[in-house]
Protein backbone atom coordinates (compact mmCIF):
# COMPACT_ATOMS: atom_id res chain seq x y z
CA UNK A 1 0.00 0.00 0.00
CA UNK A 2 1.13 3.11 -1.05
CA UNK A 3 2.37 5.92 1.53
CA UNK A 4 -0.15 9.40 2.23
CA UNK A 5 0.58 11.94 0.52
CA UNK A 6 1.98 15.28 2.61
CA UNK A 7 -1.32 16.39 2.45
CA UNK A 8 -3.53 13.87 3.20
CA UNK A 9 -4.57 14.64 6.50
CA UNK A 10 -5.15 18.33 5.51
CA UNK A 11 -8.12 17.12 2.23
CA UNK A 12 -9.75 14.72 4.72
CA UNK A 13 -10.43 17.28 7.28
CA UNK A 14 -11.59 20.04 4.61
CA UNK A 15 -13.86 17.48 2.96
CA UNK A 16 -15.33 15.91 6.35
CA UNK A 17 -15.93 20.23 7.03
CA UNK A 18 -17.56 20.15 3.77
CA UNK A 19 -19.99 17.35 4.85
CA UNK A 20 -18.18 14.63 3.27
CA UNK A 21 -17.53 11.09 5.31
CA UNK A 22 -14.81 9.30 4.15
CA UNK A 23 -15.50 5.72 3.22
CA UNK A 24 -12.14 4.84 2.44
CA UNK A 25 -8.17 5.46 2.37
CA UNK A 26 -5.72 4.14 0.16
CA UNK A 27 -8.67 2.48 -2.70
CA UNK A 28 -7.18 -0.40 -4.42
CA UNK A 29 -8.38 -0.59 -8.27
CA UNK A 30 -7.32 -3.79 -10.35
CA UNK A 31 -6.85 -3.83 -13.84
CA UNK A 32 -5.77 -7.43 -14.75
CA UNK A 33 -2.68 -7.98 -12.30
CA UNK A 34 -1.84 -4.71 -11.68
CA UNK A 35 -3.11 -2.98 -8.98
CA UNK A 36 -3.70 0.73 -8.68
CA UNK A 37 -4.40 3.03 -5.23
CA UNK A 38 -6.46 6.13 -5.22
CA UNK A 39 -6.14 8.13 -2.05
CA UNK A 40 -10.08 8.30 -1.09
CA UNK A 41 -13.29 7.90 -1.24
CA UNK A 42 -16.16 10.33 0.16
CA UNK A 43 -19.95 10.14 0.44
CA UNK A 44 -22.04 12.64 0.58
CA UNK A 45 -25.66 13.08 0.02
CA UNK A 46 -25.43 9.43 -1.64
CA UNK A 47 -23.07 10.71 -4.28
CA UNK A 48 -19.56 8.90 -3.98
CA UNK A 49 -16.41 10.38 -5.63
CA UNK A 50 -12.94 9.13 -5.73
CA UNK A 51 -10.14 11.92 -4.60
CA UNK A 52 -6.23 11.83 -5.39
CA UNK A 53 -3.99 14.40 -3.94
CA UNK A 54 -1.08 16.20 -5.01
CA UNK A 55 1.16 18.47 -4.13
CA UNK A 56 2.97 20.13 -6.82
CA UNK A 57 5.93 20.63 -4.49
CA UNK A 58 8.45 19.18 -6.73
CA UNK A 59 12.90 20.17 -6.50
CA UNK A 60 12.86 18.22 -9.87
CA UNK A 61 11.22 19.46 -13.55
CA UNK A 62 7.84 21.39 -12.91
CA UNK A 63 6.66 19.78 -16.43
CA UNK A 64 7.72 16.38 -15.34
CA UNK A 65 5.77 16.25 -12.49
CA UNK A 66 2.96 18.06 -14.36
CA UNK A 67 2.97 14.68 -17.12
CA UNK A 68 3.34 12.11 -14.61
CA UNK A 69 0.33 13.71 -12.58
CA UNK A 70 -1.33 14.15 -15.94
CA UNK A 71 -0.44 10.71 -16.86
CA UNK A 72 -1.47 8.93 -13.46
CA UNK A 73 -5.36 10.94 -13.28
CA UNK A 74 -5.83 9.29 -16.97
CA UNK A 75 -4.74 6.45 -15.49
CA UNK A 76 -7.01 6.32 -12.76
CA UNK A 77 -9.88 7.19 -14.87
CA UNK A 78 -9.31 4.75 -16.94
CA UNK A 79 -9.18 2.38 -14.33
CA UNK A 80 -12.46 3.06 -12.99
CA UNK A 81 -14.08 3.28 -16.22
CA UNK A 82 -12.89 -0.26 -16.73
CA UNK A 83 -14.03 -1.63 -13.91
CA UNK A 84 -16.99 -0.18 -14.31
CA UNK A 85 -17.68 2.11 -11.16
CA UNK A 86 -19.31 4.89 -12.53
CA UNK A 87 -17.68 7.19 -9.51
CA UNK A 88 -16.02 10.14 -10.89
CA UNK A 89 -12.18 11.02 -9.56
CA UNK A 90 -11.12 14.16 -8.61
CA UNK A 91 -7.43 16.13 -8.15
CA UNK A 92 -7.09 17.46 -4.90
CA UNK A 93 -4.62 20.33 -5.30
CA UNK A 94 -3.77 22.93 -2.77
CA UNK A 95 -4.77 26.74 -3.46
CA UNK A 96 -1.13 28.16 -3.74
CA UNK A 97 -0.58 25.43 -6.34
CA UNK A 98 -3.06 26.19 -8.61
CA UNK A 99 -2.84 30.20 -8.17
CA UNK A 100 1.37 29.79 -9.02
CA UNK A 101 3.49 27.63 -10.99
CA UNK A 102 2.83 24.92 -13.08
CA UNK A 103 -0.63 24.97 -12.68
CA UNK A 104 -1.07 28.43 -13.24
CA UNK A 105 0.57 28.76 -16.35
CA UNK A 106 -1.02 28.02 -20.11
CA UNK A 107 0.71 24.50 -19.93
CA UNK A 108 -1.04 23.42 -16.89
CA UNK A 109 -4.32 25.02 -17.79
CA UNK A 110 -4.12 23.41 -21.38
CA UNK A 111 -3.41 20.18 -19.18
CA UNK A 112 -6.26 20.47 -16.82
CA UNK A 113 -8.72 21.32 -19.79
CA UNK A 114 -7.56 18.59 -22.66
CA UNK A 115 -7.34 15.89 -19.63
CA UNK A 116 -10.38 16.79 -18.46
CA UNK A 117 -9.45 16.95 -14.54
CA UNK A 118 -11.93 17.59 -12.10
CA UNK A 119 -10.33 19.71 -9.34
CA UNK A 120 -10.84 20.09 -5.33
CA UNK A 121 -8.85 23.16 -4.56
CA UNK A 122 -8.02 23.52 -0.93
CA UNK A 123 -6.70 25.97 1.64
CA UNK A 124 -4.09 24.35 3.70
CA UNK A 125 -3.70 26.06 6.70
CA UNK A 126 -7.41 26.45 7.26
CA UNK A 127 -8.14 22.83 5.49
CA UNK A 128 -11.04 23.76 4.11
CA UNK A 129 -12.49 23.16 0.33
CA UNK A 130 -12.34 26.49 -2.17
CA UNK A 131 -13.68 25.68 -4.75
CA UNK A 132 -14.41 22.38 -7.02
CA UNK A 133 -13.12 22.63 -10.82
CA UNK A 134 -15.40 20.27 -13.11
Amino acid sequence: MPVDDKYHDNVVNALKKDGWQIVKEQVLITVGQRHLWVDLKAEKDNQLIYVEIKGFETKYSPVDYLENVVGQYVMYVAAIDYAQLEIPLYLAIPKVAYDSGILSEEVGQIAIKKASIKLIIFDVEREVILQWKT
